[in-house]
């Protein structure tokens, strides 16, 4: 995989996220994605807020960098949200650093952050998996939000998302 390749196939193409990367499980494993795209995830005890994402202008030899504050305990579900998200702007927009912290998913964000934020949303919440999962578990945010490994802010907009009312 590269993600050149992929960041264009996604643009071009349209297909959500999980599609185009052909993944079928749950929760998906955006560290291994990132791995198999040849993106760097490191984990850093710094000033940044949440992720910050370094994607390479014109040098094909140079990989995007995606890093993300360290946490622990149930940050974690933060860290996959950062991570996706981090993802979103390297698949979606021109090369620049993007520093910023993952805040809800229904925030006022930058065109940039909520196209971004849109893409973890499809990536790590596919909407027929979360028809499937929410029927199973009668809707339960909380069983739903561990079943993805996703806040359950973010489980609740995309389960009124999937389920309108």
């Amino acid at each position: 995989m590269n993600w050149n390749y992929y960041r264009e196939q996604f643009q071009y193409h349209a297909k959500p996220p999980h599609l185009l990367f052909g993944l079928r499980n749950i929760p998906v494993d955006v560290l291994t994605l990132c791995f198999k795209l040849g993106i760097s995830v490191t984990t850093k005890d710094s000033q940044i807020l949440q992720s910050e994402v370094y994607v390479p202008d014109n040098n094909i030899l140079d990989r995007p960098t995606i890093k993300v504050k360290h946490t622990v305990g149930d940050e974690f579900h933060r860290t996959r949200v950062a991570i996706a998200h981090s993802l979103g702007h390297i698949m979606l927009h021109k090369p620049k650093v993007y520093s910023h912290s993952v805040v809800s998913y229904s925030s006022r964000l930058s065109q940039e952050d909520d196209e971004a934020g849109k893409f973890a949303l499809e990536l790590l919440m596919p909407e027929e998996f979360v028809f499937v999962e929410g029927m199973r578990l009668n809707g339960n945010i909380e069983k739903l939000s561990r079943v993805f490994g996703v806040p359950e802010s973010w489980m609740r907009q995309r389960m009124c998302q999937v389920f309108p009312i």
